[in-house]
């Protein structure tokens, strides 16, 4: 029994030699034939791939497989596949992005979340005449899930620091056409969101965007594109009601959620944002603001300004909209 006692408790100490397993664990891989294996498959995106993997699994192949330079001329190949070639390249000559989808020029960027919390868009040019940036930004930390957004490149470049890639700030003071990239936190996907072009964030609200541009029936059929205020400074907004409660919350969208809550939906329903109430709970309609009644909470600035007019006008409510630029840099 004390020999017993003796052992588990040199098994538990500081002194037990913890590192022969690891060592062991370590040495036993053969790394050559690993690095042969790497050297097969590095990068090798086949056209099978392109062809019958989902999106869902085609952006963990590239995670897997590809080294990040690789990852936008990949998701190229994959979008150009997938919406049976409607996308127009751009030769790289011109300086005017990659693609044309409806008219507008467009540059793609790949970006997954890193260990560090952001996101990296490299290789950015100001200096080039583009319309938009198409982001695809995958979320690593859960189940490397993609989000896709179309935003014009001016909120991009006014609302994101933005630093020299290459050469000393010397050399670059003489130039300015030189790649620029920027570095940005989860947090600035939601005003992505109230500025994307596309109705959604998904791979499949994209593909209906560039079939829509088109003239092609949609895969889910999407009827019209959704408007946006074209911003190039990201608004944050918050509300003075009747003089003496301030509503405020991380987002606009948990600010428009606290403001309904607030009101009562006795105050809302058949008043005003009619078009973002429904009956049913689903991913669109997320917050309850009682009565059986749930709030589509995702809106423009601008629609916010119109609402609360309307608001202020058919109820005694005196709701006032207090908007701030927010600050990315």
């Amino acid at each position: 029994m004390i020999f017993q006692k003796l052992v588990i408790k040199f098994f538990f100490s500081k002194s037990f030699p913890y590192n022969l397993f690891i060592n062991d664990n370590i040495m036993s891989k053969n790394y050559l034939e690993l690095a042969k294996k790497r050297r097969l498959t590095k990068n090798n995106i086949t056209e099978e791939h392109i062809k019958n993997l989902n999106i869902s699994n085609f952006v963990c192949l590239l995670y897997d497989r590809c080294d990040p330079a690789s990852y936008g001329k990949q998701m190229e190949v994959k979008l150009i596949h997938d919406t049976n070639h409607l996308i127009k390249k751009i030769a790289t000559s011109e300086e005017m992005g990659e693609f044309l989808i409806g008219g507008k020029k467009v540059e793609m960027k790949t970006s997954y979340l890193g260990k560090n919390g952001t996101y990296r868009l490299a290789n950015m040019r100001d200096w080039q005449k583009v319309d938009y940036f198409c982001l695809f930004l995958v979320d690593s930390e859960n189940d490397f899930q993609l989000r896709v957004y179309l935003v014009d490149v001016k909120f991009i470049f006014n609302n994101c620091s933005l630093s020299a890639m290459d050469n000393s700030k010397k050399i670059n003071d003489a130039n300015n056409s030189y790649n620029k990239g920027t570095n940005f936190r989860p947090k600035f996907l939601e005003d992505l969101n109230e500025v994307n072009i596309l109705r959604g964030n998904t791979y499949e609200d994209l593909k209906d965007y560039i079939f829509y541009m088109n003239g092609k029936p949609t895969e889910n059929g999407v009827s019209k594109l959704r408007k946006v205020s074209k911003r190039n400074k990201a608004t944050k907004v918050s509300f003075i009601v009747n003089g003496v409660h301030e509503v405020n919350g991380k987002t606009n969208r948990e600010t428009v959620a606290k403001l309904s809550q607030l009101l009562g939906y006795e105050n809302i329903v058949g008043k005003f944002w009619d078009s973002q109430l429904s009956t049913q709970q689903d991913k669109t309609f997320t917050i309850s603001i009682g009565g059986g009644y749930y709030l589509n909470p995702k809106f423009s600035i601008r629609d916010i300004r119109n609402n609360i007019n309307m608001l202020n006008q058919k109820t005694n409510f005196n709701v006032r909209v207090v908007e701030k630029l927010k600050n990315y840099s």
